[in-house]
């Protein structure tokens, strides 16, 4: 199928069946966060069996991309970003599988000067917003329906999701402690992984959980976790070696016999210590 400049297509099998999914879109001019395009983000996605013999003349019809769109709100009494600013406030829509999006990865989207905001469009699919706190703020959550698609995805299927609330608090909280080794002596090899009580926050959230945290420790066998939301976890500290796995459930589920469990209220300076200990 011939599409024109600017239109990526991607393809994907899976058992007997090909999916061909088809993004059309078109980056904005130079500099940090250009203003979105104007014109609509194309898609289409068609199951194709594929048999012995060539298919020819299939047709794809094309649909508009769906938006995420609302308003920013900043509650505290720390300095507000200017409007000026506000655009430079990051905001991207990401695969909740964690898949890339085409050639374009994550999706962007741009936040105005008035504190409105809304993404390019992207295929049906399920999303989690990703936006970046401005200096002296922190992300305390997106709302849409009753449900904080920061955190679970939002997904989206024949319309826009519209009228999300994307709320900053001053009060940024941080889990910090020291490491020892089984020998009493500080680790200074150990990784220190933070990570959901929930176990349904493990998958589904994107490549980036903002729930899921690591930190290597220094010389001295400190460590500093910044930026965590609310809400209860499991912290571990494990070798440097086994870490690599530290975003699989597998790794996770067997790091829930020896991790330590922690509430962090909003804006809390939790201290934590912990000793080294090696998956089961």
């Amino acid at each position: 199928m011939a599409m024109g400049p600017g239109t990526t297509t991607t393809v994907t099998q899976g058992g007997g069946t090909m999916v061909m999914r088809t993004v059309s879109t078109r980056v904005g001019g130079p500099g940090l966060l250009p203003p979105l395009p104007t014109d609509p983000t194309l898609w289409a996605e068609m199951n194709v069996s594929v048999g012995t013999n060539d298919l020819s003349d299939l047709s794809l019809p094309l649909r508009n991309g769906l938006r995420v769109s609302g308003r920013v709100e900043f509650m505290g009494s720390a300095e507000r970003p200017a409007s000026d600013q506000m655009p430079a406030i990051a905001v991207t829509l990401e695969p909740a599988d964690g898949r890339t999006t085409g050639a374009t990865g994550t999706v962007r989207g741009r936040i105005e000067p008035g504190g409105t905001f809304t993404t390019m469009g992207v295929p049906a699919g399920k999303y989690v917003l990703r936006v970046t706190a401005p200096r002296g703020w922190s992300l305390r959550g997106a709302s849409y329906g009753g449900q904080d698609i920061i955190d679970s995805p939002v997904e989206l299927r024949d319309s826009d999701a519209a009228g999300v609330v994307v709320t900053f608090v001053d009060r940024a909280a941080d889990l910090s402690g020291a490491v020892t080794a089984a020998n009493g002596s500080p680790d200074a090899t150990a990784t220190v992984i933070a990570f959901p009580g929930d176990r349904s926050l493990w998958v589904g959230t994107g490549s980036s959980p903002r729930r899921l945290k690591n930190s290597r420790t220094g010389k001295d066998g400190a460590y500093s976790i910044s930026g965590l939301p609310a809400g209860d976890y499991l912290i571990a500290a494990v070798p440097e070696a086994a870490a690599a796995d530290w975003q699989n459930p597998d790794f996770l589920e067997s790091l829930t016999r020896s991790a330590t469990r922690v509430h962090i209220d909003e804006g809390e300076k939790k201290s934590q210590n912990l000793t080294t200990a090696r998956a089961r």
